[in-house]
């Protein structure tokens, strides 16, 4: 699962896949790009997995594309042994049906379209 989110905008798209390979993660690189064709940069927070990297564009979509797609991020890995961000987790929780309880009824709502990222996180 990819999770994209602009907190100040209250806006998260997710992207689910089967696999977690390099060409997944090459296609939601363009798209998150293409989401935001303005931008002179897009931060992006990754964690270390071995696809999280500009060869994955490459490999893709060739050196020239791949290379200026990548260059459109700004990437921040998390520590390796850090733990991952919040709203990742909170999502991949929303996905497999495990909420917590103590979020039960925020989740709901953003579930269900009736409340915004931005006021449940």
């Amino acid at each position: 699962m990819f999770g994209g989110v602009e907190p100040k905008a209250g806006q998260y798209f997710p992207k689910v896949t089967a696999p977690r390979s390099a060409p997944e993660f090459a296609d939601y690189m363009l798209q998150v790009a293409i989401r935001y064709p303005e931008a002179d940069t897009i931060h992006w927070v990754l964690d270390n997995l071995s696809s999280h990297t500009r060869k994955a564009g490459v490999e893709h979509f060739g050196e020239k594309a791949g290379s200026w797609l990548w260059d459109r991020f700004t990437v921040h890995y998390t520590p390796k042994h850090g733990s991952w961000l919040n709203q990742a987790e909170i999502a991949i929780r929303l996905f497999r049906g495990n909420a917590s309880a103590s979020a039960g009824s925020e989740i709901g709502l953003l579930c269900e379209g009736k409340l915004s990222l931005g006021a449940a996180v």
